[in-house]
């Protein structure tokens, strides 16, 4: 009896922790996919104000 509870205990710390490592590695891949979208808007940001101070230059 006391056998098949520690089997059930550790296959549940196990899913729990397959769990755990999936959430995690999905969050870092979303903050990273986030800072390349930053980058990208800055650099739109950047390209716009050269484009106004390029047209005020005219």
């Amino acid at each position: 009896m006391i056998l098949i509870f520690k089997a059930f205990l550790i296959l549940l710390l196990l899913v729990f922790g397959i769990l755990l490592a999936i959430v995690v590695f999905t969050m870092a891949d979303c903050e990273k996919h986030l800072v390349e979208m930053e980058y990208e808007m800055e650099l739109e940001i950047l390209k716009r104000e050269q484009d106004e101070q390029l047209k005020n230059s005219e």
